[in-house]
């Protein structure tokens, strides 16, 4: 009696259909992590986006507080305690503590500062001061979230 033959061809097509099943399975797995890289990318685009936009609002912002600076300059002491002045005071601490509360931080800069040239900006270099320190501030400066955002306009000391 002869044994009867084991066909090898199921066993070929079972070889055939695992390596077709392993690559569908590593295809999906990189189209996974490909889709998961897209999303994460597309989180940054929109941090970044939102960051953007913060701080082209805020860049508009400024010179709305310095108006306000600039005018309040010149109020007649008198007013000083007028019903009128105190509301128009409140609107500026309310866009000063919008600012804060936005992480906007004014660059402080006094009268004999040295120059740094990361936060500030010589408009005009006056002789006869101190070298190379802050003699007057015509304009103040901002960072944002710790970012220069506006560099502080003083005039420089030769």
């Amino acid at each position: 009696m002869s044994k009867p033959k084991h066909s090898t061809k199921p066993q070929k097509q079972l070889e055939v259909l695992k390596r077709q099943a392993e690559e569908y399975l590593n295809g999906w797995k990189r189209a996974q992590a490909d889709f998961e890289n897209y999303k994460k990318a597309q989180e940054k685009v929109m941090v970044d986006f939102k960051k953007f936009t913060q701080e082209d609002l805020i860049l508009k912002l400024l010179p709305i507080l310095d108006s306000f600076n600039l005018a309040l300059k010149y109020v007649p002491k008198d007013f000083s305690k007028n019903e009128w002045m105190q509301g128009i005071l409140q609107i500026k601490n309310q866009l000063e503590e919008l600012l804060k509360v936005n992480n906007v931080r004014e660059i402080f800069v006094k009268k004999g500062d040295k120059f740094n040239p990361e936060l500030h900006e010589a408009v005009k270099v006056i002789k006869g001061n101190g070298k190379n320190t802050a003699v007057k501030v015509l304009q103040k400066g901002y960072t944002f979230n710790g970012k220069l955002l506006r560099p502080a306009k003083v005039e420089v000391g030769e």
